[in-house]
């Protein structure tokens, strides 16, 4: 009976568990204007003077490269449980900017060895507004 109450009572709050975001991601995506793009990297780092439980801020850099070169977009995000918003700006150009919002997913891995590991990605969804474009990118943690 205690099981089925707590059960009910995680239910009913809508606790989500927290997972910690920061690190390295490689990450394939779509813009509206330039096309596909892959491999490319979305480096996340906890901030964490401002980061709560569930609550959870983070540095954003983004560096990938196209027919133009490498790009460098930089900001922070913020996390609640697993939805993640972003706001990001080109580092050369003030007004190549833009905001998204991502789903993470994280799940336990075992390797040969039987060493347990997490599989942390996220997919997102970001708009910007000056050149009218938006697109969609999916990220995987790389285990470094």
């Amino acid at each position: 009976m205690k099981k089925v109450l707590l059960l009910s009572l995680f239910t009913c709050f809508g606790f989500v568990q927290a997972i910690d975001m920061s690190g390295k991601y490689l990450c394939d995506g779509y813009d509206t204007k330039d096309g596909a793009y892959t491999n490319d990297y979305v480096t996340l780092t906890n901030v964490k003077d401002h980061s709560y439980p569930e609550k959870d801020v983070y540095s954003y850099n983004f560096e990938l490269k196209d027919s133009k070169g490498a790009l460098q977009y930089s900001g922070f995000a913020s996390s609640h449980g697993l939805n993640l918003a972003i706001y990001f700006e080109n580092v050369k150009n003030n007004k190549d900017k833009g905001v998204g919002i991502a789903r993470a997913d994280d799940s336990i891995m075992r390797d040969k060895e039987g060493k347990f590991s997490h599989n942390t990605t996220f997919t997102k969804f970001y708009f910007e507004p000056v050149y009218i474009s938006d697109g969609s990118e999916s990220c995987k943690k790389l285990l470094i």
